[in-house]
């Protein structure tokens, strides 16, 4: 199976929402050339309004966004993956304008990355009209990256973090893999045919990532504080590395252990592997590049 390196098209003044292209602020673009079933370039979006220097640090507010926009590859595919950048991006731009909790969804609704930033710097007024004394700034990033590019298969993560004052920034990322073919967001089930040997695999694997033998238990370490025992990520995708799984900050650990992530490689789950995913990545022609 041939796999597809990445096709970077830097554009610094474009924001895709609803399959829309939108000037924005910056300039300039870079381009490589390469060939596979989906073409898609990086779209960039920056602004800043007021005293910027350090994150955090001073009285302004940014908005930084780079993400893939597919233009070019199986109809379903190409829709697929669009589609899913842009439903995440409206969620977290109805997660940071909700600063407050008493929006409905619908009175977030944005079109373009300048009606957003808008938004935010009205929300940022509103924060120093009553806090006149604050010199903390609102900042907001997104990105999103193709972290596989097969001919049958595309993986796509994606990432948000924003702040508007409090210890720390505040986010979200998800992760999925599509079947070009049809459009199709894989379930585990498309994946092993015997999804419940996962979680045992699972641990084995997040152990070894994270430094803890078979016996540590979980209550010695800052993990699945919560839960009491290891837990499978709901956010999961395809790489040439394994079977990827990735936790929030929070999610599974405090906020100092930041993001987790781990992966199951391939060899280890040839057993309960899936037909086509089996020829994906274990076949011998799944090796040609």
């Amino acid at each position: 199976m041939k796999h597809y390196p990445q096709i970077i098209l830097h554009t610094g003044s474009f924001l895709m929402i609803g399959l829309l292209l939108i000037a924005g602020c910056g300039g300039g673009q870079k381009e490589a050339v390469t060939k596979g079933p989906l073409y898609y370039r990086y779209l960039e979006y920056h602004d800043e309004q007021g005293q910027c220097g350090e994150y955090g640090l001073q009285p302004c507010v940014r908005v930084d966004m780079v993400y893939p926009y597919v233009s070019k590859g199986p109809k379903a595919g190409v829709n697929a993956v669009n589609g899913f950048t842009q439903d995440f991006l409206q969620h977290a731009f109805y997660d940071v304008l909700n600063l407050r909790g008493d929006l409905e969804e619908s009175e977030t609704q944005v079109e373009t990355s300048e009606e957003f930033t808008r938004a935010f710097v009205a929300a940022y007024e509103q924060f120093r009209e009553s806090y006149p004394e604050s010199s903390i700034g609102y900042s907001f990033q997104f990105e999103g990256a193709v972290k596989y590019n097969s001919e049958r298969y595309a993986t796509l993560l994606t990432i948000y973090s924003a702040y508007t004052g409090g210890a720390h920034p505040y986010g979200e990322r998800k992760m999925a893999s599509f079947d070009l073919a049809t459009g199709k967001q894989l379930d585990l089930e498309d994946i092993v045919h015997a999804p419940e040997k996962l979680p045992a695999l699972g641990e084995k694997f997040f152990r070894r990532a994270h430094g803890y033998s078979h016996d540590t238990d979980w209550a010695e370490t800052p993990y699945f504080y919560e839960t009491g025992g290891f837990v499978l990520s709901e956010k999961f995708g395809l790489t040439e590395e394994g079977l990827v799984f990735w936790y929030d900050p929070y999610e599974i650990a405090p906020y100092s252990e930041g993001p987790s992530r781990f992966a199951i490689p391939w060899d280890a789950l040839q057993r309960i592997l899936t037909s086509a995913m089996h020829e994906e990545f274990l076949a011998p022609s799944s090796a040609e590049h």
